[in-house]
C-alpha cells in the first residue's frame, strides 16, 4: 500500500481539497482521481494534484480531462448523467473503488 495525497488545485489559489488515501497502486490512485473530479466538477480551471508519500508529483490532470476521462471510461454507452450522483456516493462507501457504480433502473 501507498499514501497519496489528492490536492484540487487552482493558480494563485490555496488547494480547494486535500486529502489522502492508502491505495495499492498508481492505476487505484488514477480511480480516485476520477471521483475526486466527480466531486469537485463545479470548479472549471482546477487541477488535481497527486503526490506520492516522497512528496513527488506522481499526477497531474486538468479537471476537464479526468471529467472526461471519468465520463468515457465508467459509462461508455450512454454518459453519466443519469448516474454520476450515484456513481460519486456510492464510490465513497465502497473500499475496492475500481468496481462500478450500481446503475439505476428505469
Amino acid at each position: 500500500m501507498t499514501l497519496f495525497s489528492f490536492e484540487v488545485v487552482r493558480a494563485g489559489r490555496p488547494p480547494l481539497l486535500v486529502r489522502t488515501r492508502d491505495l495499492d497502486d498508481l492505476a487505484a490512485a488514477w480511480r480516485e482521481v476520477e471521483i475526486v473530479a466527480l466531486m469537485m466538477r463545479n470548479y472549471p480551471g482546477a487541477s488535481i494534484r497527486v503526490k506520492n508519500a516522497e512528496g513527488g508529483i506522481v499526477i497531474l490532470a486538468g479537471l476537464a480531462t479526468a471529467l472526461a476521462t471519468a465520463e468515457r471510461c465508467r459509462f461508455p454507452a450512454g454518459g453519466p448523467q443519469q448516474n454520476r450522483r450515484a456513481m460519486t456516493m456510492s464510490a465513497w462507501r465502497r473500499p475496492a473503488l475500481g468496481e462500478r457504480a450500481p446503475q439505476r433502473e428505469n
